[in-house]
């Protein structure tokens, strides 16, 4: 749902933009006509965004609902590395076999921001062909420099942390490519990827 709506949101930007930008015009004549005019420009955004499906607030609830699934994951897998008898102490791999403790090498943080930084490059994929703002552009750089100021913050963190983040980064990143194939888009009811 939300991926649909951003995608129809990127689809009718222009004209989302162009009714913004009469009705600011209007609201900054501070007259009556000119706030009869940004009345009706508000009005016309309403049905466009209407008509094409476009729900401003979904990709916001989408993110707090799914908020609380995330930090559970966090908190159990954090947790489950004082559990005796779970298997993670042994469960690693490579540089990494006891997924309780930190990475001595520092490599799972760094990968891990590396993931991260690929989410934000890929975007999502009703972003596809979209220019960004220089709002957006800014927010999508200071997410990137976050990305990598989370090594120092969180390379005292278990494995096992990593190793899920890590994961659940890289399907994340796969689902987005796969997503811009119009065939599967389409085979899940996407709408189509703006030129």
């Amino acid at each position: 749902m939300q991926s649909r709506s951003t995608a129809a949101m990127t689809l009718i930007k222009p004209q989302l933009d162009s009714l913004g930008e009469k009705m600011k015009e209007g609201y900054a004549r501070g007259t009556p006509q000119g706030m009869e005019d940004a009345e009706k420009y508000r009005t016309e955004l309403q049905t466009l965004m209407t008509r094409h499906g476009v729900r401003p607030w979904t990709t916001m609830l989408s993110a707090i609902g799914t908020l609380p699934v995330w930090m559970s994951f966090f908190f159990t897998i954090r947790m489950m590395v004082y559990r005796d008898g779970v298997g993670l102490n042994s469960g690693g791999a490579l540089w990494f076999p006891d997924l309780t403790q930190p990475d001595p090498y520092y490599v799972l943080p760094v990968l891990c921001s590396g993931s991260i930084i690929a989410m934000l490059h890929f975007g999502d994929p009703g972003q596809a062909g979209a220019q960004l703002d220089e709002r957006q552009a800014m927010m999508k750089t200071t997410m990137k420099g976050a990305a990598l100021l989370m090594v120092p913050f969180t390379y005292w963190m278990e494995s096992g942390v990593f190793v899920y983040w890590m994961f659940s980064n890289m399907l994340a990143v796969t689902q987005t490519v796969v997503l811009r194939n119009p065939a599967a888009r389409a085979s899940v009811g996407g709408a189509p990827l703006p030129k």
